[in-house]
């Protein structure tokens, strides 16, 4: 077979550098590959296997008219793999390989359109749809099709069957939208058409042209992303060496030595990675690589001249610097009118700060185009246990006291809590509910000694910070026996090191809004660790005014400002709800 093949091709003396290299790498892979198949869950396995071999990046980088039709299978194959998952958790992949081939056979069947999105978001509709409705603003996508230019993939104008190509589709499609949005209508085209649907319609209307000179591409992956992915071809490569070591042969010193360089590759990288002082990627490698040939040997030195990591490095660099030089000189129609707004003033909240600092355009997918998205099983878990404490602090705040069998009472309403909030009883599901109701006895216990008591729950404020309008909702608030008041703020997810608390933004938010909103001075804030049974005291800080108001200038600045780039890491996107669509992510 080609394996064996490709195998018994590395024990000659004969082969090329550039072609061993390359067989080296499929022959990596394909051992990660197999020793995966029964170890992974078809979704991940799927997605690790788009980002080894790099087709989404090969993809981005490459400017022909198929290119958007394979990014978009890529996304769909990582959808049904997850879709797939979803319905057998305990599914393998050598299952999975067979369900994909039978869709392969038998052809996918389409997936029905889904309903408008709600308000906020912007709806993708057909011609026919925007008749007799009310429209702000109208983008008319796809002029070009009617005038005998067809691409791939999805259906335009021309290819409808309601609707016939030609001139006069064009012509209808414009005047409908012109007719049918109240403040813009945005015709779009592609390319150089004859006759041109749009000049005279700006001919008429005095409207502006745009060109925009754009190629389909993406930002390369970065050095931490290149790091893990070498990570595994370092172990490989170690393991070989190892195993030579066992039975020496004429060769053995060049692999061994080949492993050593890989590895001297790798802490190269974990350098540049973890580099601060701004540095240029090539200013930065000269001087890694200095400190390397002082370690390194001349035959291991051989090995890192002959490697292609640098140029690729470099490479990236300068396809950053491209990418970058073409979003600071193309110009972008304003999302001004998309903004989340009171009046004039921007509305931020806790959660708005924390997106857009993690990731700008995170918080351009949520909080501008205000796209939609599902509920995950995390997201319904710890809203049934926000709202079983919720009526079980409630019950004590109307009748006055501790409500009698507390314990007994809050597994009465997480009972009740967990039918409604829709969970089934698979597998997953119940581990959920155990955890759940271990979690419940642990609060309680928690409760019974607390000399605490609650004053507000689930309270709203909203105060001004500069221009901007601040908004909240804090889980509850405690009166001390001392009179002094405690924000808390429940957490269901994992807990984070308490180290990491020192620059916290929410809860200083959050006594600030009790100040400015309540009229209460919290002195202190806690997270509620609820499945950890563990409260975690955040203390105040005399800065903490300081620190909400620049954080929030700071972000105002990048609203208004429409700074949406994007800021990838393996840390945060793996866990984006927008990654299927972002163009900086990784699948």
């Amino acid at each position: 077979d080609m394996v064996s093949a490709c195998e018994a091709s590395l024990e000659s003396p004969q082969m090329a550098p550039e072609a061993r290299q390359r067989i080296e790498g499929f022959l990596n892979l394909y051992r990660a590959a197999s020793g995966a198949l029964n170890t992974r869950r078809p979704d991940a396995y799927v997605r690790r296997l788009i980002e080894r071999i790099g087709f989404r990046r090969q993809r981005l980088f490459a400017a022909r008219p198929e290119t958007a039709e394979r990014l978009l299978g890529l996304s769909r194959l990582a959808e049904i793999a997850t879709d797939f998952s979803r319905r057998d958790p305990d599914a393998s992949v050598r299952e999975f390989t067979v369900f994909l081939e039978a869709l392969a056979d038998g052809g996918l069947e389409p997936v029905g359109g889904p309903d408008l999105p709600g308000v906020g978001a912007v709806p993708v509709v057909g011609l026919d749809m925007l008749k007799g409705g009310e429209w702000t603003r109208i983008w008319v996508l796809g002029l070009e099709r009617p005038f005998g230019i067809t691409r791939t993939p999805g259906p335009g104008i021309g290819e409808d069957p309601t609707h016939p190509g030609g001139p006069e589709t064009a012509r209808v499609a414009i005047a409908t939208a012109l007719t049918s949005a109240r403040d813009e209508v945005v015709l779009s085209r592609s390319g150089d058409v004859e006759p041109d649907p749009v000049a005279a319609i700006l001919e008429a209307t005095g409207g502006l042209e745009e060109i925009h000179e754009e190629e389909l591409f993406g930002p390369a992956e970065d050095v931490a992303a290149t790091y893990r992915a070498m990570l595994g071809e370092v172990m490989e490569a170690s393991w070989k060496a190892g195993s030579e070591l066992n039975e020496p042969r004429l060769d053995t010193a060049i692999d061994v030595n080949r492993a050593v360089a890989r590895y001297l590759e790798l802490l190269k990288l974990a350098a540049l990675a973890q580099r601060d002082d701004g540095s240029s990627d090539e200013e930065a490698i000269e001087a890694v690589n200095g400190l390397l040939a002082q370690i390194a040997t001349p035959e291991q030195l051989a090995e890192l001249d002959a490697s292609t990591l640098d140029p690729y490095l470099l490479a990236q660099e300068r396809e950053r610097g491209m990418r970058q030089g073409l979003a600071d000189s193309r110009s972008e129609p304003s999302l001004d009118a998309f903004l989340p707004r009171r009046g004039d003033d921007l509305r931020l909240s806790a959660t708005d700060l924390d997106m857009y600092l993690t990731c700008p355009l995170k918080y351009k997918f949520a909080r501008v185009f205000g796209i939609p998205t599902p509920p995950t099983v995390n997201m319904r878990f710890g809203i049934v246990i926000h709202n079983v404490l919720q009526r079980f602090h409630e019950l004590e705040l109307d009748v006055g006291r501790p409500v009698p069998d507390g314990e007994a009472r809050l597994m009465s309403l997480l009972e009740e809590g967990w039918r409604r909030g829709g969970f089934g009883d698979s597998h997953d599901e119940l581990q959920f509910l155990d955890r759940a109701r271990d979690a419940m006895r642990a609060y309680w216990r928690s409760e019974e000694a607390s000399e605490s008591e609650p004053a507000f729950l689930e309270r709203q404020f909203e105060f001004k910070v500069g221009p901007h309008f601040l908004r909240g909702r804090v889980d509850r608030v405690d009166r001390k026996p001392d009179g002094e008041f405690e924000v808390i703020d429940y957490k269901t997810g994992q807990r984070i090191d308490s180290s990491r608390h020192g620059g916290d933004i929410q809860l200083a938010l959050y006594r600030l809004g009790a100040r400015e909103a309540w009229g209460i001075e919290p002195e202190a804030g806690s997270y509620y660790y609820v499945l950890e049974g563990e409260k975690v005291e955040v203390q105040s800080s005399p800065d903490d005014r300081e620190r909400v108001e620049r954080t929030v200038l700071e972000v105002g600045e990048g609203v208004l400002g429409q700074d949406f780039e994007p800021r990838p890491s393996p840390a945060v996107c793996g866990w984006c709800d927008f990654r299927l669509v972002c163009p900086a992510a990784e699948a």
